[in-house]
């Protein structure tokens, strides 16, 4: 659905106009509003965290949760608070995202930093097990306790643990795998743009017990608002679940049960994700786009 069109085209058939109340408007907002101002939330963010030392960032998509985190990173390497950098996350490509970004962090300013990586391909954990000092460890949610666990006292009070998609933390398999590992790491970071987890209060709760509550927003409006991000419409797309839907919908009701009877009853918040995963990946919804 999209038509590109060149300039010369565009300007030929009077495609291109311009309200000059809107125009004015414009020149006013950059005039009276620098770069730093408009990323000022980065700084704000900052700030909360070096105060508190523990907590979640909640920032939207696009507004620098990564560079924000790197330098909160470069202020606590700068005071000698911290010698060592755990980021975790799910998904390789996210990882490999942040592996960029590593590489440029320890280029331009800890060329005495290494990284090491553990996810995929990478098998690298004990070389920063082994070593800790001056180390970057990236790694997958599942390979983290083990280096947590190897940490001692004294590594952990000079550590910063940086959890992105924050979110993700909080379920059933994360919290069966770290639960009390990081009681002694100082300075613990999440990073999210929904960091609560929808029908999940369990989960929720332990990410604020993991990482700590949430200390700072920067919203979707926020970031229009500033002349971040760009103004949307949102527009909702109904559609009737179909017979598979309904199937699956049934297999959860027959789920409950089965557990009611077992004696192992599933919560509310349980139920709830059931369910809303079938609407999530309902093939019905695909028809809706084509139209």
């Amino acid at each position: 659905g999209l038509d590109v069109i060149d300039f010369p085209e565009a300007a030929k058939r009077k495609l291109l106009k311009v309200r000059e109340s809107q125009k004015t408007n414009e020149k006013a907002k950059i005039k009276g509003d620098s770069s730093s101002h408009k990323w000022r939330h980065q700084d704000e963010a900052i700030e909360e965290f070096i105060t508190r030392e523990r907590g979640v960032l909640e920032m939207a998509t696009g507004t620098g949760k990564t560079r924000t985190a790197l330098r909160i990173c470069n202020r606590l390497i700068a005071s000698g608070s911290i010698r060592s950098i755990i980021i975790s996350t799910d998904g390789t490509d996210l990882l490999d995202q942040w592996y960029k970004e590593l590489l440029d962090f320890v280029h331009s300013d800890h060329p005495n930093f290494a990284i090491t990586r553990h996810y995929a391909s990478y098998h690298d954990r004990d070389r920063f097990i082994l070593n800790a000092e001056y180390n970057i460890l990236l790694c997958s949610r599942p390979s983290l306790a083990p280096a947590l666990r190897k940490l001692s006292k004294t590594q952990m009070a000079e550590t910063i643990l940086i959890h992105d998609e924050v979110h993700r933390l909080g379920s059933q398999g994360n919290r069966e795998s770290l639960s009390g590992l990081s009681s002694n790491i100082r300075y613990r970071l999440g990073l999210s743009a929904t960091s609560e987890r929808e029908y999940d209060d369990i989960g929720t709760e332990f990410i604020k017990e993991h990482i700590g509550p949430i200390i700072f927003e920067f919203e979707l409006s926020d970031a229009i608002e500033r002349g971040i991000l760009s103004p949307l419409n949102y527009y909702p797309l109904d559609y009737e679940p179909n017979e598979q839907d309904r199937k699956n919908i049934q297999n959860v009701y027959k789920m409950i049960s089965a557990r009611k009877h077992a004696g192992n009853p599933m919560t509310k918040e349980e139920i709830w994700i059931k369910l809303s995963r079938v609407f999530k990946i309902s093939k019905a919804k695909l028809p809706v786009f084509g139209k």
